[in-house]
């Protein structure tokens, strides 16, 4: 799943404003944070996460999110 369709996914936590805050307690733990200007880039595609950042993201979401379905990186992961 995308990151897009997990947050619209999240009763209380849907706004980009509500994820965020949601997900920066979480990525704490991770010594990572996003910012909702960032989580629209990635979003939209503009921007691709780094591999820390989308790892931590999928720890964070119970693998829910995965490393895999980020467009950008899925290139970089072929083995």
């Amino acid at each position: 799943m995308q990151v897009q369709d997990y947050r619209a996914s999240l009763p209380g936590k849907s706004t980009r404003a509500g994820f965020v805050q949601w997900l920066n307690d979480e990525l704490g733990e991770l010594n990572q944070h996003i910012s909702i200007a960032y989580l629209r880039d990635l979003e939209s595609g503009r921007k691709v996460p780094s591999l820390a950042l989308a790892v931590a993201i999928e720890h964070v979401t119970g693998g829910v999110v995965s490393v895999r379905e980020w467009p950008g990186l899925q290139t970089k992961l072929r083995l």
